[in-house]
């Protein structure tokens, strides 16, 4: 959630490429590959030198806020909280869960 609370913010975010952060980035984040400093150091240092690159990050960022409330995260832990416990699962933790996996 780091990512989508620097959103909230409206700060610039360069984070490391794995699958969580890109889902949840899209677009509004400048992604390094985490086991390379160099990548690690070009991302830092465009966001540094680059303030049209931070702009563009935050007003993505703030835009992609709206797809994401504390409301729908709460329905996604608890359809796969009952779904991982064996319950039955409503229609809405049933759709909850494929809207999220797609």
């Amino acid at each position: 959630m780091p990512v989508l609370e620097a959103f909230y913010e409206q700060l610039p975010v360069a984070c490391s490429n794995i699958e969580s952060f890109t889902e949840y980035a899209g677009d509004s984040a400048l992604f390094f590959n985490p086991t390379s400093p160099a990548e690690i150091a070009n991302a830092v240092n465009s966001l540094w030198h680059d303030a049209n690159l931070r702009d563009q990050l935050r007003i993505r960022g703030l835009e992609r806020t709206q797809l994401y409330s504390w409301e729908r995260t709460a329905r996604i832990y608890r359809a796969v909280y009952r779904s991982v416990a064996g319950c039955v699962l409503s229609l809405d933790d049933r759709l909850i869960l494929q809207d999220s996996i797609c």
